[in-house]
Parts: structure tokens; sequence; C-alpha cells
């Protein structure tokens, strides 16, 4: 066979093999592939490969002859072990230069000569056997079967791209088009890539049904969170899910990154959260916050709701905007966590911190001289029509004239409706091209006058939202104006009282915000034999589903975990009723987990169950010393749980014990209720 032929099947071999698991066919392993079909041809001199390995070449031919050690498993064996090294560093490209050389040897058991497979020992290996049906590769007239053979591997090649990229699995998921077939794929692409649902759904309000490409947010229960037309809204096949996925598949978007920060709000207001989170990239809170007062949150029953609850107020998927309206309820006790999703290109700043891409925060820089002491920031006061219409953040540097904001009035949507009514007017030949560019330009117009530009140059050292309405939101921006602004404001480097640019509020931001706390490293792992038997994840409780069900956040990401080894009373199945003492555990767990920082152990090789749930231990602080406490053995000491012993884990003897114990003192649910322990 001709080195192109080689070459192709080569690729297609490995485009098949990556099917299999769902890798995605990187181009450094297809060329280590056709570099592994290239090496069996060291033994011949007159090849690519001999003529630049011409002594070697010559040396193997007098020795061994053609088709003999390098066209043999023994071969092989020997490539693999001279390659370690590579497969220590890159296991998949090692694994592609060993399937690249065993697609030679192969592909030419299919001529008439065929390989020695088995060298030393054995006769010549073909497929097929019959003479007449394998190619002569010495006859120049069969030439044309060996391009017809390239031709076909080559169109193999193509149609085995896209099935690699999705994997076997991946491809019957995108058959069936059944949502719950996606969400442990949704959770192996999230963590490293944004994720679309594309597919066909139809609204359980208006009973709408369209196409569409929807990012995906988070998952929530049996579903996802999506953006649908601006707005956060749920996809799934409870009668809760705002959208029904008809047919439905995941898309993997471009490459993300998430970062987590947490900020402890305890004795603070709302609006102090407004420095922390970067308004210009994609974020959403999460939290559980005690408040001094009740507040009343909306329900919206067509869309997604990120607030719940009064004086204690839950956080999930929230933005900034939507707790503007409570900017000024005080926090008794709480932490928000905030999730940045940063795509290629993008920087995450907040408060208190430079650009951020996973490097350690930096201060801003100071732009005041040694000599000149820093002058009173000069507060600017303007409204925007939503705090997306805000456009600068904390620590960015403006000049004269810069854009800060844009506001929204009445007259400026009423020309945004008109101007698009005239374009769909002219596209349909109703109108001439210059009634459509007065539309356009009376719309610039006001624009223009409804833009918020900076009356100096400066430095962004605040941000106070002092009132939030629908379509109106009071902000005021406090600047600092840059050293040569700040000599002529005050000379001989006194400050003073600060001009009055627009309006100074009456009320300054306070020096004493609230510090960035990042999560801690995580300890060895708890629970198992060994460290390297088992995985351990710092995580932050977001809700309690049931006594041992909960979601929590890891690093970003959101997971449903089940704890191992005990079972509550059900209190949220689908097909039993509550059962008694299930309301009582569920208290419990929810008490004394949510909004908690947790440590979550469990083994890599046994993560999920079949319901795509995380099987772990969880571990925290309860008694103040610094030994953590296992929650699952808490639920069964407390006669919250009976042991579910169906599959062997560590504690299991100490769980029966501690079971055993709870029920002869008619602890809890051997008190109250009429179970049994399991396998009684």
């Amino acid at each position: 066979m001709r080195l192109p032929t080689h070459v192709a099947f080569a690729s297609v071999f490995w485009f098949g093999w990556s099917s299999l698991f769902g890798w995605q066919p990187e181009g450094e392993a297809i060329a280590l592939a056709a570099v592994g079909a290239l090496l069996p041809e060291i033994d011949t001199p007159h090849s690519l490969l001999g003529s630049f390995t011409l002594p070697l070449s010559e040396r193997i031919r007098a020795r061994w002859g053609h088709r003999t050690l390098t066209h043999s498993l023994l071969g092989l064996l020997i490539l693999a072990a001279l390659t370690i090294p590579l497969a220590l560093w890159q296991f998949r490209s090692w694994l592609a230069l060993l399937l690249g050389f065993l697609s030679h040897l192969l592909l030419d058991m299919g001529t008439r000569e065929g390989v020695r497979l088995l060298w030393p020992k054995g006769g010549r290996c073909v497929f097929p056997g019959k003479d007449s049906l394998r190619l002569d590769s010495k006859d120049y007239f069969q030439r044309r079967t060996e391009t017809a053979i390239f031709s076909a591997f080559l169109l193999l090649g193509v149609t085995l791209w896209p099935l690699a990229s999705m994997g076997l699995l991946g491809v019957m998921r995108y058959a069936l088009a059944d949502i719950e077939g996606t969400f442990q794929e949704w959770r192996i692409l999230s963590s490293e890539w944004e994720v679309f649902l594309r597919g066909s759904f139809q609204d359980r309000i208006t009973h709408e049904v369209f196409q569409a490409k929807l990012p995906i947010v988070d998952l929530e229960g049996e579903g996802y969170v999506v953006v649908h037309r601006g707005e956060l809204r749920t996809v799934g096949k409870s009668p809760e899910h705002n959208l029904y996925p008809l047919r439905v598949h995941l898309v993997r978007g471009e490459r993300v990154q998430d970062r987590v920060i947490q900020v402890d709000l305890a004795g603070r207001y709302l609006k102090e959260l407004l420095p922390y989170p970067d308004l210009s990239l994609e974020h959403y809170l999460y939290g559980n916050l005690e408040l001094d007062r009740p507040i009343e949150v909306p329900h919206y029953p067509d869309r997604f709701n990120p607030l719940q609850g009064s004086s204690t107020l839950k956080l999930k998927l929230a933005r900034w905007e939507d707790l503007l309206p409570y900017q000024d309820v005080k926090v008794r006790s709480g932490t928000v966590i905030i999730r940045t999703r940063l795509r290629e290109g993008e920087v995450l700043r907040t408060a208190h911190q430079g650009p951020h891409q996973g490097g350690p925060p930096t201060e801003p820089p100071s732009l005041v001289s040694p000599g000149l002491s820093s002058p009173e920031p000069i507060p600017l006061k303007f409204e925007v029509a939503t705090i997306r219409d805000l456009l600068v953040k904390v620590g960015d540097q403006v000049e004269v004239g810069d854009l800060i904001g844009r506001r929204s009035t009445d007259r400026l949507n009423r020309l945004a409706i008109a101007l698009q009514r005239a374009r769909a007017r002219y596209d349909a030949g109703l109108i001439p091209e210059t009634e459509l560019r007065a539309a356009e330009a009376q719309y610039r117009e006001e624009v223009t006058l409804n833009e918020v530009r900076s009356p100096l140059p400066g430095t962004v050292r605040s941000i106070e939202i002092k009132e939030a309405k629908p379509g109106k939101v009071e902000v005021v921006v406090y600047l600092e104006p840059d050293p040569s602004l700040a000599a002529l404001l005050h000379p001989g480097g006194s400050t003073g009282s600060p001009p009055k640019f627009l309006e100074t509020p009456s009320t300054t931001p306070t020096s004493d915000t609230p510090v960035l706390t990042p999560l801690e490293e995580c300890p060895p792992p708890l629970g198992f034999e060994s460290a390297a038997s088992a995985a351990c994840e710092i995580a932050q409780v977001l809700d309690v589903v049931d006594g041992d069900t909960l979601d929590v956040l890891i690093g970003g990401r959101q997971e449903r975990v089940r704890l191992i080894g005990v079972d509550t009373p059900e209190t949220k199945h689908p097909r039993k009723p509550v059962e008694c003492y299930g309301p009582e555990a569920s208290q419990f767990t929810k008490e004394t987990l949510e909004g908690r920082k947790v440590w979550l152990t469990y083994k890599p090789s046994e993560r999920y169950d079949k319901y795509g749930r995380l099987l772990a231990y969880v571990w925290l602080n309860l008694d103040g010393d610094p030994e953590l406490e296992l929650f699952n053995e808490e639920l069964v000491r407390g006669g919250y749980a009976r042991v579910y012993p169906f599959f062997h884990f560590r504690y299991l003897d100490e769980f029966r014990s501690l079971e055993a114990w709870a029920r002869k003192q008619g602890v809890g649910l051997w008190g109250e209720c009429s179970f049994e322990p399991y396998g009684e």
C-alpha cells in the first residue's frame, strides 16, 4: 500500500476509536496517528521514512528483511515501551501513535504478501483468505483499485469526524432527542464549555411551539435553567417547568471558565454588594440571607424565579438587578456566592481587584502622585434605564467625554418602536428610503440626548444606588480625579470639600466594605481507606431537596448530592406520598446544612447513581472544634434516617450500631413511625 492510503486509513482508524469514547478529534492526535502509520516503513530504504533514516533502514532490511520486525506485534510492543514518557505526558497522543502503527499492519494484511504479525514465529497473516480478494501491491494495474480504496477512506474520514466529536453515546442521545439523556453529557461539558440546548420546545402557558438554541445556565431538578428571549426559564418534563422539551440535544459552544468568590454581608446592606459582581460579564448570585425585615418578592409563573422567601431570602441564579428593589434592606447574616462566567478574552474585574484571569487578585494602580494627597472623590449623580446601562465599574479609568451610562425615556422607546416599524415597511416596499433615513436620524438624535458622559477625567472609586424603579435607576458614581485635575481642584495638596458637578448626594459610601473570602483548600479525603481511592471537594449548600438529597455549588457548577448509606422518609417522591417523619428529617437537614460550606468525599469510580446524583459523604464543623463531623452519621444517630445497606460502604457496621441504638431509645422516626430497618 502507498503512503497516502496508510495515512488516510490511520486517520479513519483513530476517528473510529475516538467515537467509542466520545473523544474530540484533536489535530495533535491525528498527526501522531499518521506518524505511527509511517513507522513500519522504516525497513524499506526507498520509502519516505527510510530515506531519512537510511543507515538504520538498511541495517534493519539486511538483518531481518522486509515486513518482519517492524510489521509485527513485537514491533508494536517495542514502540510502546520506547514511547512510555509520551504516555505519561499525554496518554491520548501516545495511544494515537500506537493505533496508527497498528493500522498499518491491518491494512497490509489486505495485500497478497500479508504480514508476519506474530514474528519471529508463525506464518503470514492475511485478510480476507482468498488471494483474489486481496490487493497485489506489485501489480501496476491495481493502482486504480488502491486509489478507489484511498478515496473511500477519505470519504469515511469526513463521515466519522462529527461522529468522533459526539461519540457513539452522543449520537444515540441525538437520535433519541430526549432531555433525560443529556444530563450526564452536560455535567461533563459544562465545566469547560458553554453548552446550548437546541431543538423544539412548547411553552406550557401559551402552548407556543418553537425551535431554538438556548444557552444552559444550570440544572434545575430534572431539567435546565436556560436563557430564552432575555429571561431565565426552566426546561423539563415536570409541570413546574416553563418549557416542555419536544426533541432536544446538546450543542457545545466556546470554552469558558467559572470564577467563584464569596462576600460576607452580615451586618451590611444589600447595596454594599454592588462593587463585587462585574456587571459587564455573565454572573449569577447564590446564597441564603437573613434580613432585618420581611420583603415581598414577586413570583412569575412564566419564568424562573431567582429570589424566594421573605425574612429569609434565598438567591439562586440571581443577578444584581434582581436585588435593586431591596438594596436598602439590611442583612443580619449570610454569605453571597458570586459565580462569573469568563469567555475567551474576557477579564474579571471587581471591587478591590484588578483584572483577574485566574491569577491572584491585584490592587488597582494608584493614580495620585506621591507628593499629592488623594483628593475626595467627586460624586456624579445621574439616572440610567437599568443597571446594565451603567457602563462603568469600580476601578475603571475614564476621560472627559467618555460614555458612562444611558438614560431611557418614553420618547426614546417610542422612537425605537417607530424605527423598527419603518424598517419593516421599507423592506416591504411601502415607504421610500428617505422616510427610513429620517426615522433613523430622529432615533440617533434622541439616543445622543440620553447619553451620560463623564465631565472630568479620573478613576471610579465607588458606586452607590440611590433609588431603583422600573425603567429608571438613580446612581451616584464617585470619581477620583486624576493628579493633574486634583492639583487644580486642591492647590497645595489640601483636599477640602468636593465640588458639585451634577449633584452631591447626602451620604457617601462607607469604607468598611465586605471582604472577599476565597474558597479554602480541600482537606485530605475522609471516609475512605486511602486518599488514592477517593476525592474531596468543597461545596456550598444551595438547597435541601429532602433529608438525604442536596443541591450544592462546587467550583461554579451545581450538583445534586445523594448522601451515602442513609435513607430518610420520602417527602418529594413523584409516585409516593409524604412518609412519616419525612418533613422532620428534611427540616433537620435544612437547618443544619442550607447555606453552609461543607466537604464532600466520594469514590471517583462510583461518583454518580443512575439518576445523575453525586454519591458522597458530607462533612462539616458542627461543634466548633478543629475536627469535621460526618452529617450522614448524624442523620442515623438522631433517628432521621435508616441505614441503606444495599451496597457496601466503609461505615456500614458503625451506622448499623448507631441505628440499633436509636431504635432501642425510640429516637426520631423509631418512636413516631412503624418503620423497620432494611434487611429485616
